[in-house]
């Protein structure tokens, strides 16, 4: 699906019928500029991604049926994406919709393995519940809070099937249900939810680590991505997007005492190094730095003028990952930090957290 094109509007909204099959369904639609018609009864060469409807370029309507649909969409309000939600409201959802969460043997063992002690875990660390109590949580957040905007929610219209005569549509109920966006990760049987802390100590997004592929192994918990073919009755303004692949904290108190801070890739690296280490660190939600990462340290935490770069092991080798640590270097170096970019044989690991990990399996055996 093309994201730059105008937005979809459902012809249950508009109140008239398709202008390609004269249905008032609510799984056709039109652009809200008129150039094409999603119809899901008549087959053109052009299908949507589900392969369930159809596009039609606008020169096969007739120009009765386009003044009455310019007269329809004149009347009415289409609803953008909505803007992001504040930080505050996020780290509320988010904590409550971790605290309904269990944490399943699997990603227990997972955890385990990186290195933390059984009692060591975060609490914060939790697993992708599955879909039956999911739709229980999520019910439960969307009586407490707004959920427009928050990432990873999104709401539908329910339905009830109108009177029918010669033709059947839709009427609206009212009210909107609303859905967690978890369908990748309950497809690849579960995961781990991993929170993107603030320096402030407060919840930004959620990442999930999905169990049962090494491809996308993590993905955003964002609605951003629900494709409105597949799904129609999404209300788009519902909709939250992640906030951009924020930095994930692991022990404020540690960096500000120190006045250093060690970066790597991913917030779980992050916690399982600050755990194995002491030290305070810095994980990206990617391989780059937020674009408005130097100058949020600057002002959010003054003391740390000290930071390690400590990406993988192979960082030199890897063309696309040297470019990106010598590029944050330049950056933070510009900005009066001093930086360090760590190296260690590959044979102690690939992460900076196994590297951590590997350390201290030789101080054991060594004791």
């Amino acid at each position: 699906m093309d994201n730059a094109r105008a937005p979809l509007v459902f012809v249950y909204k508009l109140r008239i019928a398709c202008p390609v099959c004269r249905r008032k369904d609510g799984g056709c639609g039109v652009l809200s500029d008129r150039s094409r018609v999603l119809c899901w009864k008549v087959p053109s060469d052009n299908p949507d991604q589900s392969g369930t409807h159809w596009w039609h370029d606008w020169p096969t309507v007739s120009e009765a049926l386009s003044d009455e649909v310019l007269a329809a969409l004149s009347s009415h309000k289409i609803e953008e994406t909505a803007t992001l939600a504040p930080l505050a409201v996020r780290d509320a959802v988010y904590r409550q919709l971790l605290s309904q969460c269990d944490r399943q043997e699997r990603e227990r063992r997972d955890l385990i393995k990186r290195g933390f002690k059984p009692d060591g875990i975060p609490p914060l660390l939790r697993s992708v519940p599955t879909m039956l109590r999911a739709v229980e949580i999520t019910t439960a957040l969307a009586s407490e809070f707004d959920l427009s905007g928050v990432p990873g929610f999104y709401a539908s219209h329910t339905f009830n099937l109108g009177p029918c005569n010669d033709e059947c549509f839709y009427d609206e109920v009212g009210a909107l249900a609303w859905s967690i966006s978890l369908s990748g990760s309950l497809t690849f049987r579960g995961g781990l939810l991993i929170p993107y802390i603030s320096p402030d100590g407060l919840i930004q997004a959620v990442q999930i680590r999905r169990n049962g592929t090494s491809k996308n192994k993590y993905i955003w918990l964002s609605a951003g991505s629900v494709d409105l073919e597949k799904h129609p009755d999404v209300i788009a303004s519902s909709r939250g997007k992640a906030d951009n692949k924020p930095a994930h904290y692991a022990n404020v108190a540690q960096m500000k005492e120190s006045g250093e801070a060690y970066i790597v890739e991913g917030g779980l690296k992050a916690e399982v190094a600050s755990y194995l280490s002491g030290v305070g660190v810095i994980g990206f939600g990617g391989l780059h730095a937020p674009a408005d990462f130097t100058l949020s340290l600057v002002e959010q935490l003054p003391q740390v003028r000290t930071l390690h770069l400590c990406f993988d092991a192979d960082w030199r080798q890897n063309v696309q990952v040297k470019r990106a640590v010598l590029t944050l270097s330049d950056e933070l170096r510009a900005a009066r930090f001093q930086v360090n970019i760590a190296s260690w044989s590959a044979m102690k690991g690939k992460g900076f957290d196994d590297y951590l990990l590997a350390l201290r399996e030789e101080r054991r055996e060594a004791a």
